[in-house]
Formats: C-alpha cells, sequence, structure tokens
C-alpha cells in the first residue's frame, strides 16, 4: 500500500515466499523472481520432519538428550563432516531452552562441542568443524562454509503459539534455518521435530 501510494517499486526478499508474498504473485501485483540455481533438485538441503512419537529408544544417546532418533541421526551424521545448527524456541533453563538443551547435548555427545548463541551471547561466524550450535531464533550464526546439518526443536511449541500468524512465522523462521545448511548434493539435512500431524 504504501508503495503504491509513493510510487515506489517494492522488493521483498526471502528463502521462501510467505502466504502474503505469494498473494501478491497470484493476483499479479507483484513478480517472483528466483536465483536459477536454487530451483535444482540438490541445491538445497534436504528436509525431513521427524514424529515426537519417533524411535527414540533406538540409542541411548538420543534417549538421553530427548532426541527422537532421526533428529539425533541428523545430529550424529552431521558431525562426522561439520557443524550442526539445532534450533530451539525459548532461552535459558526452561524445558528445551537453550541451557536446558545444552545440558543435555552434553551428555549426549560428550567429546564434542557444544556453544549457545543468542541475542545476549552472539556468535559472529562459526568455523568449518565439528561442533554443536544451540541458537534460538534470529540468532543462528552463520557457519563459514555453511552446516552440515540441522535441527529443529521444539515444533509444536512455534505452532501453537497464541497469535494470528503463528504457522507462517514458524514457517519462516524454520525456512531461514534451512538457508544456512549445504545442499542435499553435499549432504546437507534439515530435521523438523514436530508431531507428524502438524506438517
Amino acid at each position: 500500500l504504501r508503495a503504491t501510494k509513493s510510487n515506489t517499486a517494492l522488493v521483498l526478499g526471502c528463502w521462501a515466499n510467505s502466504p502474503r508474498a505469494q498473494q501478491l504473485i497470484d493476483s499479479k501485483k507483484a513478480i517472483h523472481v528466483a536465483c536459477m540455481k536454487t530451483r535444482k533438485k540438490g541445491n538445497v538441503a534436504r528436509i525431513n520432519v521427524v514424529g515426537t512419537e519417533d524411535e527414540t529408544k533406538i540409542d541411548k544417546a538420543a534417549t538421553f538428550a530427548r532426541l527422537p532418533y532421526g533428529a539425533w541421526r541428523a545430529i550424529k551424521d552431521g558431525l562426522a563432516k561439520g557443524p550442526v545448527l539445532v534450533h530451539v524456541a525459548q532461552l535459558g533453563d526452561a524445558p528445551l531452552g537453550t541451557d536446558t538443551t545444552a545440558g543435555q547435548f552434553r551428555k549426549a555427545f560428550p567429546s564434542v562441542a557444544i556453544v549457545v548463541a543468542s541475542a545476549k551471547r552472539p556468535i559472529k561466524e562459526v568455523p568449518d568443524r565439528p561442533g554443536i550450535v544451540i541458537a534460538t531464533s534470529g540468532s543462528e550464526p552463520p557457519a563459514k562454509h555453511g552446516y552440515q546439518g540441522a535441527v529443529i526443536l521444539d515444533g509444536r511449541t512455534e505452532l501453537s503459539r497464541a497469535f494470528l500468524n503463528a504457522r507462517m512465522d514458524a514457517a519462516m523462521r524454520w525456512f531461514q534455518v534451512a538457508s544456512l545448511v549445504k545442499p542435499e548434493a553435499v549432504g546437507g539435512v534439515v530435521a523438523l521435530v514436530a508431531p507428524s500431524d502438524s506438517t
């Protein structure tokens, strides 16, 4: 509306179209411009939705970290090649908050360097070596050459927030996380932990 009134162009940049942006495209009020290389299969990370009811008891470490097996496997496989990002919804020592998650992960992955990034504890860049970065939304630091994998915890919590655009906001945050991960062609994987009926 403001762009129309001031007779200027409006440019929206994002990793995926929001519903409002798609509405503008569908109504021919906007033109969709995409980077050609991202259209080719394998040029973005593979995304797996891992149900919270997943086989957590298959591996002791997965059970210890209260992770569905698919999420634990994404972390384990990613650590063999580089850094892994773990996205959590809350700060501190709340259940699955950053500090709680870091404590659980230190027990599950005792020989792995684990750091926490947040607005209060920002990290500029992650080196290109195995390690786990636990971060809240908007504070995910980029990895020097991209993360080998990412796990998005608390999918149910983010989807059930009590405001109108909770699902849309969650999806945009998750796309931001996925954008930091290496392409599937070189093994990049994102595991989204959410109930199977929520996606």
